[in-house]
């Protein structure tokens, strides 16, 4: 006869998570006639933000834990291509005032590989106010764990703004021209081992 009480408190859990983001943005004139009183050329990326999380291990509320072996794995492969580019295949008439060409972009990466069993968060905040969550790992003196925890990112981003060689913009004198490049990122990277 087995009983809860007597039943061997064993766990075991595995996790595999792989996220693959491939993310352009291309803003090019690159063939074609511009006629115009100032150019602006943009490629905006606002938020090109990606998530890959795996958690394996036991997360008992109830009953306590002899062994828990657990293992987690992580891939996270981003690439992010942002681009604003005048193509000299093009013409351009342009009859002064600005001429820019702008290349921005932001984003979160969050790569998280978690064997440890235990509850990834102690609270939450709900409308201002931070809710303590009740733990969900219990273990005795005797137990044993087991787990490996591996997170990867791979990341490739690539910001690009440019004015080719051998453009010409007409015979006005412009006010300015510029060409700017700017990405900001937030990369966040976890393995966390045990069970």
């Amino acid at each position: 006869y087995v009983s809860m009480e007597t039943a061997p408190k064993n766990a075991i859990g595995a996790a595999v998570a792989i996220e693959v983001l491939m993310h352009s943005n291309e803003a090019l004139v690159s063939q074609g006639t511009v006629s115009a009183n100032g150019l602006s050329v943009r490629a905006e990326t606002l938020n090109a933000s990606s998530e890959a999380i795996s958690k394996a291990g036991h997360t008992p509320s109830q009953h306590q834990t002899k062994l828990g072996i657990g293992g987690a794995v992580t891939v996270h492969v981003e690439n992010v291509y942002n681009e604003a580019r005048l193509c000299n295949e093009a013409e351009y008439d342009i009859g002064g005032g600005q001429v820019e060409v702008i290349s921005t972009g932001s984003g979160r990466y969050t790569s998280v590989a978690d064997a440890s069993g235990k509850r990834a968060r102690q609270s939450i905040t709900v409308g201002g106010v931070k809710v303590p969550l009740v733990p969900a790992f219990q273990m005795t003196n005797d137990s044993v764990g087991l787990g490996a925890g591996i997170a990867v990112e791979v990341i490739n981003i690539d910001t690009l703004a440019e004015i080719e060689d051998g453009i010409s913009f007409g015979d006005a004198v412009l006010d300015s021209l510029r060409a700017e490049a700017d990405y900001k990122a937030d990369f966040y990277i976890q393995a966390a081992a045990g069970s």
